[in-house]
This record gives structure tokens, sequence and C-alpha cells, in this order.
């Protein structure tokens, strides 16, 4: 995934097949091995590959598709390459940030603010989340987390208080 990022570095707006036949050139792949297909036949492998590594990318933030076709890195992704790392691959992307709503309330928190925060959460393309409150949730809330694609975790009052119980020993 990391030659796609490094071929996007520019900030400019790339087509998507270009991006794939620039990446082919810079793998010094010849003509056979680009046009080799899928066990399917459906599409060449190469191109395949390359759009798995686009859609994790993008599913971590690190590029954006400004309009169809076209892919763009995003300061996530520059950030990520100015880091100089190896290799990115999936173990890497699951390391992806964690965003963390706390919030010191004192009604029990609805569908509509967790609803708000999985907006917040789609908005900045994250996988993960952590709504944490010194009251509790609704039913409806707890209900509408546990159906999100997004992994977001409820952490109410009680259940803040019982993990400090269980992890911080005393001095």
């Amino acid at each position: 995934m990391l030659p796609v990022l490094k071929r996007l570095a520019d900030g400019g707006e790339h087509k998507f097949s270009g991006l794939v036949a620039k990446l082919g050139t810079d793998f010094r792949l010849t003509e056979e091995e680009l046009a080799e297909l899928l066990p399917s036949g459906t599409q060449p492998t190469f191109a395949n590959r390359v759009g798995w590594a686009r859609l994790y990318l993008e599913k971590a933030g690190l590029l954006d598709a400004p309009k169809r076709g076209f892919l763009q890195i995003t300061e996530r992704g520059r950030k990520v390459l100015s880091e100089g790392h190896e290799r990115i691959d999936a173990k890497f992307l699951e390391r992806a940030v964690i965003y963390v709503q706390a919030k010191r309330w004192e009604q029990v928190i609805g569908r509509p603010e967790v609803q708000r925060f999985a907006g917040a959460l789609a908005g900045q393309h994250a996988t993960k989340g952590i709504f944490i409150t010194t009251s509790s949730f609704t039913n409806e809330a707890l209900n509408y987390a546990s159906t999100l694609a997004i992994k977001m975790v409820l952490l109410d009052g009680l259940a803040l208080t019982n993990l400090m119980i269980d992890r911080i020993r005393p001095l």
C-alpha cells in the first residue's frame, strides 16, 4: 500500500487507471503480467490488488476520492508518509486513530447523541470510536451503536467506575 501512497504524494488528483499503469511501471511488470486475469476472468489481477489497496487506504482516511475514478492523498496520508514507514499493510492500518467523545452529563444519553457521534466518525473516515459519559445510555442508544458498521464503544459512568476500581492500584 505504501507504493500507492508514494505515487499520490504530490497532493494532486490522480486517475485510478493512470495510477495502476504507473505502479505497473514502477514494479517493472511486463504486459503479460499486467494482463493476467483473476481466476474469475473478470479483471486484471494487478488492477484488482491496487483497487483493494485503494479501498483500505480510503477506509483508513489516508486517501480520498474527490470524484469518480480519481484519488488524492489526504492530510493524514501525507503525515503517514512523512513518518518514513518501511511498510504499510493491513496490520498497520488497524492501528487507526480512535476518536473519543467524553461528556459529563447528568441526563441519560439517547440515540440522537450517539448518532451525531457516529456521523462525526463517518465524516473523519474513522473506523473506531469511544463515547464516554458519567451518566448512562438509553437502550435505544446501546442498540443503535451495536448495529453500526464501525466499531463504537459506549462507556457509561458505572462501567467507567468499574474499570477504575479494577485497574487502578492504591498508592
